[in-house]
């Protein structure tokens, strides 16, 4: 993509053609298996998001704490520890609330309850259809892409108070 940049500094200010990827709502999939992790990321990035994939707990938790996302689908059957107890530790994290989406095959009332009672905001069958998908994200996190732009719009103005070389 051809996008009309100014430098400012060592920092790039884009133009309004291209949005960088601060204006993308952030998902973290997390799924033991790989080739459903890829499709629920790939069928994000179409409709827009930006994604990271984690096949295990740990790396999920550390994507969690690092990458910070607006919103988790978190398979509940790992083979570490259970998406559920994922869950508990991700909502534990106290200066971050993202929307935990439990993402499962298995249909039990009490895996769907204990989900609830971890902070789950939704519990999605496999498989899940893309506009569901989407849809159950945009109800959960609908102000990330406000926080997303008030960020930036932040960063602009401390920008255009700097004093220029």
């Amino acid at each position: 993509m051809n996008a009309k940049r100014k430098t400012i500094g060592r920092f790039e200010q884009w133009s309004d053609e291209v949005r960088p990827a601060i204006d993308k709502r952030r998902v973290l999939v997390v799924d033991d298996y790989q080739d459903i992790a890829d499709a629920l990321s790939a069928i994000l990035e179409v409709k827009g998001f930006d994604t990271r994939v984690a096949l295990a707990g740990k790396s999920a938790l550390w994507l969690f704490q690092t990458w910070r996302p607006h919103a988790v689908i978190l398979d509940i059957s790992l083979p570490d520890v259970s998406g559920v107890e994922i869950g508990r530790r991700m909502r534990s994290a106290a200066r971050h609330d993202a929307a935990l989406l439990a993402h499962t095959a298995l249909d039990a009332s009490e895996i769907r309850r204990d989900a609830i009672a971890a902070g789950f905001g939704a519990f999605l069958g496999k498989p899940v259809s893309p506009p569901e998908l989407a849809a159950v994200i945009d109800a959960l996190c609908p102000g990330a892409r406000e926080w997303a732009k008030a960020r930036r719009r932040a960063r602009d103005a401390a920008f255009a108070a700097r004093p220029q070389p």
